[in-house]
């Protein structure tokens, strides 16, 4: 099987390791090397082409190639792969609707979220309580990691789950007996949940942050203007690609033998 990455940066780099040393014939198509411009001849020949994770509408930036560009250029019977957060074009592969990746990809968003944190605040995790919103896959690895550090874990969601046994559910409504205790929070919803309203009953010591991609969960500057510390963490990831590396792998290996192709 002949897999073409078609990323620049240390990332692809070592998903293209990953794949090599599973014997996969893979190889990285860097943006700035001398062979970019024969991108459609590789494309063509490919089995699979992965890019850049995450994936915008250009693989390269508006200079390069589009995703539809991509598309045309393939056999048709290979697979283009990527990870659109707001949906792939029509014959794309998905690697953010695919449950075995996003369970993967929490683990290395939840783990560089909890050491970040703990670099930048003066309390530990043990015995703090740490508010969760939204319990997707990178809200459930937290609380896993939370639970066995000693923090005591609240969870806010939309939707009814079943929580593991310990974790308290927060009220809709954000009662302020319930975010006064808070210590951290990590917010994993897209969309705008907590508002002013709500962020005015955190302790001043609560340190916010941001795990979704836009719109955010809440917004920097109100909870700045409170005197809450605020992070933004995206791309976690990526900053752990020899770990991630790995994972990614081997999961699109088992989506290509799914499909046939390897």
């Amino acid at each position: 099987m002949k897999v073409l990455l078609m990323g620049g940066g240390a990332r692809a780099q070592s998903l293209g390791d990953a794949l090599r040393w599973q014997d996969v014939a893979a190889v990285n198509l860097n943006p700035d090397g001398p062979v970019a411009a024969d991108w459609p001849t590789r494309v063509h020949r490919a089995d699979a082409v992965i890019l850049p994770i995450p994936t915008g509408l250009f693989v390269w930036g508006p200079e390069g190639p589009d995703c539809a560009q991509v598309l045309a250029a393939g056999r048709g019977d290979g697979a283009v792969i990527g990870a659109w957060p707001h949906g792939a074009p029509v014959g794309c592969v998905n690697l953010l609707q695919n449950e075995t990746f996003k369970r993967m990809n929490a683990i290395p968003t939840a783990e560089g979220a909890m050491a970040v944190v703990l670099g930048q605040s003066q309390r530990v995790f043990y015995d703090s309580t740490c508010l969760l919103v939204g319990f997707g896959e990178v809200a459930q690895a937290l609380c896993r990691r939370l639970l066995a550090f000693g923090a005591q874990v609240v969870v806010w969601t939309r939707r009814t789950v079943d929580l593991p046994p310990g974790v308290q559910v927060c009220p809709k409504g954000w009662p302020s007996e319930v975010l006064a205790q808070v210590d951290f929070l990590f917010n994993t919803v897209p969309s705008p949940v907590l508002g002013a309203d709500a962020l005015v009953h955190l302790p001043p010591h609560c340190l916010l942050c941001e795990l979704a991609s836009a719109p955010y969960g809440f917004h920097p500057l109100q909870a700045q203007a409170l005197g809450l510390r605020t992070m933004a963490l995206p791309g976690l990831p990526r900053r752990f690609s020899r770990s991630t590396a790995q994972l990614t792998a081997q999961c699109l290996l088992d989506m290509l033998t799914q499909r046939g192709d390897a």
